[in-house]
């Protein structure tokens, strides 16, 4: 008797050991639906840098799923869009391009009513977008990255 309770208090030991040994399993992704759609850059405020006098106009669109799109235009010139994956997890909005650069920071999501607030986790830039419908020229035009 005292041989097999040994055997079974090995066998559980062992088990445990296994579940609790194996690689951490990455956070499935929180694709938070109010999230999912398209939006417009209205303002940017920094803690720490200025943006100069140039003007910059973004508007994103994070798909279900877990995809973006993001059109950037700097002053006069033409849209820019990039494309990569995006997640979000306990209220923080993170990414990856394409290219499998990530995103220059994290951000806090704070979103009311048609408004999405993303703070910067690295500098404070706290961006503003309001939701829109990203017009086809737009789309169309955009040099692709």
């Amino acid at each position: 008797m005292k041989k097999i309770f040994s055997i079974m208090l090995i066998s559980v030991a062992a088990v445990v050991c296994a579940v609790s040994c194996k690689d951490p399993v990455e956070p499935t992704p929180d694709f938070g639906e109010e999230i999912v759609g398209e939006w417009q850059l209205k303002s940017i405020a920094t803690k720490t840098t200025t943006l100069g006098g140039q003007a910059v106009d973004v508007y994103i669109a994070f798909e279900k799923g877990g995809s973006f799109t993001l059109y950037q235009m700097l002053g006069q010139g033409r849209y820019h869009s990039y494309t990569g994956k995006w997640a979000l997890a306990d209220g923080i909005l993170t990414g990856t391009y394409s290219s499998g650069k990530a995103w220059g920071s994290t951000y806090t999501v704070d979103i009311t009513d048609s408004t999405l607030t993303l703070t910067s986790n690295v500098g404070g830039e706290v961006d503003t977008y309001a939701k829109t419908t990203i017009p086809e020229n737009v789309k169309k035009e955009a040099y692709a990255q």
